[in-house]
């Protein structure tokens, strides 16, 4: 079991652990056919997550000492590498070919934006390439360049393909948790937001949204995209047959929050089914504004956990606003979690908490009984206490029942800072400066609603 489960920290590790694999699958033969036999067929977890490169022959090195890594470990199930190490085709082909079918979570998988829409077909992107041959994989975590990357590598006319290729939808039925950072435009999110996750539950995001929309469409059309004026069209990044998702239209300069992006495009088409949502904002430079798409809680009905990663650059561009639509029934929505407090944030939450709305009207029992062939028992546990039942069978609808009013968020009781503590043993006035008047300001306005509010060690004031 010595080698189930290594974690190398350094570029000689990894050398050396490809070293000793590869000596000792040169001399298995026929006579030792224990499938275990050779320690690459121990190995189950791989984690290179803390080496980085900061040469081009040290990524070199360990690009090819992992190409020569995959194929020896046919059992590898979790694979953890750092986002600057970005595999080559040779190192993602040989993963697929050799541990593709057995991959269950794959993080910190470094991709190139502009990669993909240099290909023939969108099979020849290495990545997606790779994610068609991993039908078990449950989690999957890949990080981009932002639009620097594309800035910088503009495509070249004359390699830029016009073939007509197919729209990939991927089989990743038991994928639960997805992280895409700094992924403007790319093949993985473009294949991604066609393919259905009917397992997911947890989403980072890095949202590109409001302002950052105009930049999206300015990319896409200096890699040749088709994109529409005015309003939406549709986007495959190939000419001839389309995916059917809308590409976003461009603000027109209006600054308009309620446009539409690829986040929201996003969120609307898998998050129904999220239980954790975590927003970051754009690691570009110059920085973008951090707006949340205003239909979150709309497209992400059953969320729980709200997580909003708010860069300190930001600030300067002007204070990060929530702006929700309210949903139609009560949200479940529990916990919220933030970088730092911020005013205008705690005022359109305020807004939100004070907002009430009718919980949508139960059917009476006995039509539920009747409807779905239960007992008169079942269809009462069923429909709660919006039917009064009197002797002798009859009933009256109660006169309070889905007449109360209820908050928008009856739920939620933490609001959490994650990269802030509460000062302690100093004079009021320090306690009311800065950050720290910034966290009580938070909570003399949310304890009236019963909201908790704790630092990064989960403590109270």
């Amino acid at each position: 079991m010595f080698y189930g489960h290594p974690t190398l920290t350094t570029q000689y590790a990894l050398t050396s652990f490809r070293d000793t694999l590869t000596a000792a699958d040169a001399r298995w033969d026929e006579l030792r056919r224990i499938p275990y036999s050779t320690p690459g067929r121990w190995v189950i977890s791989l984690d290179i997550s803390t080496i980085t490169t900061p040469t081009t022959k040290a990524r070199l090195a360990i690009d090819t000492a992992l190409t020569q890594i995959f194929p020896v470990t046919p059992f590898l199930a979790e694979l953890s590498l750092h986002p600057t190490n970005i595999l080559s085709r040779r190192a993602l082909k040989s993963l697929k070919e050799s541990c593709g079918m057995r991959l269950r979570s794959i993080k910190g998988l470094g991709i190139r934006d502009v990669d993909p829409f240099l290909s023939a077909t969108a099979r020849e992107d290495p990545v997606t390439d790779l994610l068609t041959c991993t039908p078990n994989l449950e989690v999957l975590h890949v990080v981009g360049q932002g639009f620097a990357d594309i800035d910088d590598e503009q495509p070249d006319q004359q390699t830029t393909t016009t073939g007509t290729p197919p729209v990939l939808s991927l089989s990743l039925e038991h994928l639960h948790e997805l992280s895409l950072i700094a992924t403007p435009i790319s093949q993985v999110f473009i294949t991604l937001l066609d393919t259905p996750l009917p397992a997911l539950r947890s989403l980072t995001l890095t949202s590109y949204h409001s302002e950052a929309v105009d930049e999206q469409i300015l990319a896409a059309q200096a890699l040749g995209l088709p994109v529409p004026d005015g309003g939406p069209g549709l986007i495959g990044g190939f000419p001839g047959p389309q995916p059917t998702f809308p590409i976003p239209a461009t603000n027109n300069g209006t600054n308009d929050p309620s446009t539409p992006s690829f986040t929201s495009l996003f969120l609307k088409t898998h998050g129904q089914g999220l239980h954790k949502l975590t927003l970051v904002s754009a690691p570009d430079w110059p920085p973008m504004p951090f707006t949340p798409p205003r239909d979150l809680l709309i497209t992400s009905p059953h969320l729980f956990h709200l997580f909003l990663i708010m860069e300190k650059n930001t600030g300067s561009l002007g204070s990060p606003q929530l702006h929700l639509d309210a949903p139609p029934k009560p949200h479940p929505l529990r916990t919220i979690s933030l970088t730092r407090p911020n005013e205008a944030l705690l005022s359109s939450l305020e807004v939100a908490l004070r907002t009430t709305v009718t919980p949508p009207k139960q059917p009476m029992a006995t039509t539920a009984a009747n409807q779905n062939g239960l007992t008169l028992a079942q269809a009462l546990r069923a429909t709660g206490p919006s039917t009064i039942y009197l002797r002798g069978g009859s009933r009256l609808a109660s006169p309070i029942a889905n007449t109360r009013q209820t908050s928008l968020f009856p739920s939620l009781s933490t609001v959490k800072f994650t990269s802030v503590r509460w000062l302690k043993l100093t004079s009021r006035g320090a306690l009311n400066a800065g950050t720290s008047g910034g966290m009580r300001q938070w909570k003399s306005v949310l304890r009236r609603y019963g909201v908790r509010v704790l630092d990064m060690d989960n403590a109270e004031a």
